[in-house]
């Protein structure tokens, strides 16, 4: 599904926050309608049962969408311990971020990734036409208010 008129996102959840990840993907659809968009979503563990069924009724309900699952399991769980080298409070899931471009088919060329905590409140569509150099990372920090 490299189709140039196809929104690719990516996520990188445990099962705990696949459920966020879906409150995310959701209000990105009623924000974004007429766009076609892939979630690529890395997993650090086997997809449970009862988010398999979320997955299959989200593909089922919104026709313009589908998530594809990634398990990287073993490949998170072939690195060191974070812990041993940074703050104790992460943890090696938010690696999956970095791991995921390795999985994701050859002719994705654009891809936006985003933290499962967050809303979309604006048409994705305007992030993704975003005239970005080739091989560059924008990140945003925190919205604050002044």
């Amino acid at each position: 599904m490299g189709e140039k008129n196809i929104i690719n996102i990516a996520l990188g959840v445990d099962n705990k926050y696949f459920p966020y990840a879906g409150i995310l993907m959701t209000s990105i659809l009623l924000n974004s309608l007429g766009n076609k968009i892939v979630f690529h979503v890395a997993m650090n563990e086997k997809i449970s049962v009862a988010n398999e069924k979320k997955k299959d009724f989200f593909n089922n309900l919104y026709k313009n969408a589908q998530i594809k699952i990634y398990d990287l399991t073993a490949v998170v769980d072939a690195l060191p311990e974070l812990s041993l080298y940074t703050d104790k409070r992460f943890n090696k899931a938010i690696l999956l971020r970095i791991l995921l471009p390795e999985v994701l088919a050859d002719d994705i060329e654009k891809l936006i990734y985003l933290d499962a905590d967050i809303l979309c409140i604006g048409d994705i569509k305007k992030l993704w036409d975003m005239q970005i150099p080739e091989k560059y990372i924008i990140a945003a920090s925190q919205y604050k208010k002044r």
